[in-house]
């Protein structure tokens, strides 16, 4: 969030270098900064399809970053001061685990079940997730079926 404003400081601008030379940069947190930034454009589909919250945050952000071919646009990114660009980046990370897992066919059935429930509004326990045991067996009753 402070990137723009760094970026225009006198004595700490030099020190910055623009987005499209953090890869050459040689400074190891802006190198995995723009990698990530990176991924997130051309890999994640919880970006590409925009997640579930923060969603006029991912819109400006998309709108910014993502240029109209589908690449990076590496000047966007000084403009996502003040837009929460953590919290869109955290949300689609979080959409792709959970369609990971429940996309996954060799996941347990149980397993899968038990993040679908834990998605659902007033859940609550997608927070508590630890572990499900292979052992573990529930009859369809046990769940709430969409």
């Amino acid at each position: 969030d402070v990137l723009y404003l760094l970026r225009r400081l006198e004595d700490v601008s030099p020190l910055v270098p623009p987005p499209s030379e953090w890869a050459t940069s040689g400074v190891p947190l802006l190198e995995e900064a723009i990698a990530f930034i990176a991924m997130l454009v051309s890999d994640s589909a919880g970006f590409k399809q925009g997640p579930d919250d923060e969603a006029d945050d991912w819109k400006y952000i998309r709108g910014k970053i993502v240029a109209p071919d589908g690449s990076l646009n590496y000047e966007g990114i000084e403009l996502l001061s003040g837009r929460h660009f953590q919290h869109v980046a955290s949300d689609a990370l979080q959409q792709d685990m959970y369609s990971a897992i429940v996309d996954d066919p060799s996941v347990h059935p149980a397993t899968r079940a038990h993040f679908r429930a834990a998605k659902q509004l007033g859940a609550g326990a997608v927070l508590g997730i630890d572990a499900i045991e292979d052992a573990v067996e529930l009859p369809d009753e046990a769940f709430l079926h969409e």
